[in-house]
């Protein structure tokens, strides 16, 4: 399938701004906004702590596969209740 949307990916050193202009950027385009910093603390996405650079070590394929999954649940989810709605036409 195509892509219909591209991917925007914006890095940089802590604290110049990037969350609020990823926010400002979705708001204005429509676009979705993934916080991977936010992903990776809630999903346990790190391989690490860089103490040279004060940073948690992103570990990407642990990213790709966490999204992929919630991916895959929102697609079952979605079956699940289109299936449940059409069961429910069916009896009216």
């Amino acid at each position: 399938m195509p892509r219909t949307q591209p991917n925007i990916i914006i890095t940089g050193t802590p604290g110049v701004g990037k969350t609020t202009h990823c926010e400002q950027l979705a708001l204005t385009t429509g676009l979705t906004h993934l916080d991977v910093n936010k992903i990776v603390k809630e999903r346990g996405c790190d391989d690490g702590y860089d103490e040279e650079l004060k940073s948690v070590i992103v570990d990407e394929d642990k990213v790709r596969l966490s999204l992929l999954s919630c991916l895959f649940v929102a697609f079952v989810s979605l079956q699940h209740c289109q299936k449940a709605i059409s069961q429910t036409r069916d009896r009216d």
